[in-house]
């Protein structure tokens, strides 16, 4: 495939391959000087308008869009990607529509021009890095799916390995001359059939969907697991009733009364909480079980949350 006079091959990941997308050539001749001495291995220029309908097996780990005032061409360049690519933007001005709608379509570094050279190679330097890291992430997760350490579907950890680290976790604790909060969530999620739990690519679609928001809803230290058949479990170290209030109220925001459709068939999400605070708790089985008696206790009520605070 020739683009703007290049050709593309059909290859694998370059190391430290930039691409850069510009209204016009100079513009993005300019872009590649300001950055090609710091030595990255591979920099292309495209212009905008020959890359509208981008189909390329040989992505970079990096894009740099400069619109020069024509964003809804160098949106869609972004949008018609089919692969995941970190992008910076260069923007003329700051609107935040347009900044939002980069965003969404996959710009996580937006600039607004001029932009400091030293500053642009930093900026390049912190994605590639971050790069390479997400790929190792995939890498490792998939040794992980294999060893059944996380959910296949779900991509958190499996109800096995969960209660693994929920038993470290308050042996750690109960070791600990000074108590500190640990809560944890049970997360119920209602409405569906037997038989439509029972459908594999349904579950997969739920269990994608649902852990993905619950991991969002939470910090970096949470530990997100699946447990048993219709349940997720979060363990919020170091945290008390009041934190796990607000995180019961953000995955209520993301996912109570949400509608999914699966075979043309509208499946809406009723999810109930049971909060659990480990005081009182002797052993890992006595917090988790407060964590599910607070989910049983919303079974005749219209409440979404119930905390169980006391043994």
């Amino acid at each position: 495939m020739i683009v703007g006079g290049l050709a593309l091959t059909r290859q694998a990941f370059y190391s430290d391959a930039i691409y850069i997308v510009t209204r016009t050539q100079g513009r993005g001749d300019e872009i590649a000087k300001t950055i090609q001495l710091r030595g990255f291995d591979e920099i292309k220029c495209f212009l905008l308008t020959e890359v509208q309908n981008w189909d390329t097996d040989n992505w970079p780990d990096l894009l740099i869009v400069d619109s020069e005032g024509d964003d809804a061409g160098a949106i869609k360049v972004i949008q018609s990607l089919k692969q995941a690519v970190p992008v910076v933007y260069l923007a003329d001005s700051f609107e935040e529509d347009t900044f939002l709608t980069c965003y969404d379509a996959g710009a996580k570094d937006f600039l607004v021009k001029p932009v400091n050279s030293s500053y642009l190679v930093s900026r390049i330097l912190i994605l590639l890095d971050g790069g390479r890291v997400q790929r190792q992430l995939e890498k490792r997760d998939a040794v992980l799916k294999d060893l059944s350490v996380i959910g296949v579907d779900s991509e958190v950890y499996t109800t096995e390995y969960f209660l693994r680290f929920l038993k470290e976790e308050v042996e750690r604790l109960l070791a600990s001359e000074h108590w500190a909060p640990l809560c944890l969530l049970v997360v119920q999620f209602r409405g569906m059939t037997p038989e439509l739990m029972s459908q594999q690519a349904f579950r997969t679609k739920l269990y994608a969907h649902v852990a993905k928001m619950l991991e969002q809803c939470c910090r970096g230290g949470d530990i997100v697991g699946e447990y048993l058949m219709d349940k997720f479990a979060i363990l919020l170290p170091n945290t008390s009733t009041n934190g796990g209030q607000a995180v019961s109220k953000r995955i209520l925001e993301q996912l109570d009364g949400e509608t999914l459709t699966f075979d043309d068939q509208s499946v809406q999400l009723s999810v109930k909480i049971g909060v659990a605070e480990f005081t009182g708790c002797r052993h890992y089985e006595e917090f988790l079980n407060k964590a599910l008696d607070g989910v049983r206790l919303l079974d005749e009520s219209n409440e979404k949350v119930h905390i169980v605070t006391t043994s």
